[in-house]
């Protein structure tokens, strides 16, 4: 009998760790630890402080239109944003389409110093190219016109 027991449970212990390698090899993912990765990737990203911009953008749109409202409710009303609220917006988009390593080698992209430097100066680059493509659209809007003068058709203005 205790024969049958050791070999139960050796037969039991062999199916499990049987079944924890196939989970392995199939891909089967530690949502707990997929968490710890989408968290720090929204943060790193901004996506976080999107979530709340946007936010405060319908607070201010709101805002006038009911002005007897403290300020205190919509001071709370932002203050209670939390972070389990956008992790639960986030995370079932991001496990759709990305397996925690793949998060796990964009949070180390987005931790290194030169991607940092890269955010810290992204606004104003889009300031710039946003610049640029307003000048690069006015140059363009005048060969057009000139084309269009040239071919004998009337521009109003």
């Amino acid at each position: 009998m205790k024969t049958f027991r050791v070999l139960s449970f050796c037969f039991v212990l062999t199916l499990a760790a049987g079944a924890v390698y196939a989970a392995a090899a199939k891909g089967i993912e530690n949502p707990d630890a997929k968490k710890v990765y989408v968290k720090r990737l929204v943060s790193l990203a901004g996506l976080d402080q999107e979530i709340v911009n946007s936010v405060q953008q319908a607070i201010n749109s709101i805002k006038p239109k009911i002005p007897k409202l403290q300020e205190k409710f919509w001071q709370d009303l932002l203050a209670n944003i939390k972070d389990t609220d956008i992790l639960d917006l986030y995370y079932p988009i991001f496990d759709k389409y990305l397996t925690t390593n793949e998060l796990k080698d964009i949070v180390a992209f987005y931790e290194s110093a030169s991607t940092r430097k890269f955010m810290s100066v992204l606004p104003q680059i889009n300031r710039e190219v946003s610049s640029a493509g307003t000048e690069l659209s006015r140059k363009v809007s005048e060969k057009i016109k000139k084309k269009l003068e040239t071919a004998g058709y009337k521009i109003v203005d």
